[in-house]
């Protein structure tokens, strides 16, 4: 039982960060916000408001994943490897609905950018 044990922690360990980058420049920086915030929108007035503690899930598309939450200012840096993932918010507090799973590509010493908005209801 002790030999299966040490035989299965490197497997365990491995998931869900094998899709993890070496190169810190090579990531996705998430931003989960809600909206609106305000029942009235003004023409030119941002009405979102950055979400702290989202749940944020990055699949890879040849499998893998890995979950992290977003920091006070609604965003979370997650340096990845080179690919095609599919970045979804699975909790977002203080919304009622959760925005559509987004598709990115990410390309090796490149940074890409990606805004998720949920719906707080508000109408």
């Amino acid at each position: 039982m002790r030999v299966l044990i040490l035989a299965l922690v490197p497997l365990l360990a491995g998931c869900g960060s094998s899709i993890l980058g070496d190169d810190p420049a090579t990531a996705i920086a998430v931003s989960v916000r809600k909206s609106p915030i305000q029942p009235v929108a003004r023409e030119g007035e941002d009405n979102s408001a950055p979400v702290a503690g989202a749940l944020v899930r990055v699949r890879a598309e040849g499998g893998g994943q890995l979950d992290r939450r977003t920091a006070a200012d609604g965003t979370v840096r997650v340096p990845l490897a080179p690919g095609r993932y599919e970045v979804e918010v699975r909790e977002c507090p203080g919304a009622l609905a959760l925005p559509p799973p987004a598709a990115v590509s990410v390309t090796q010493g490149h940074e890409e950018a990606l805004t998720l908005m949920c719906d707080t209801g508000i109408r």
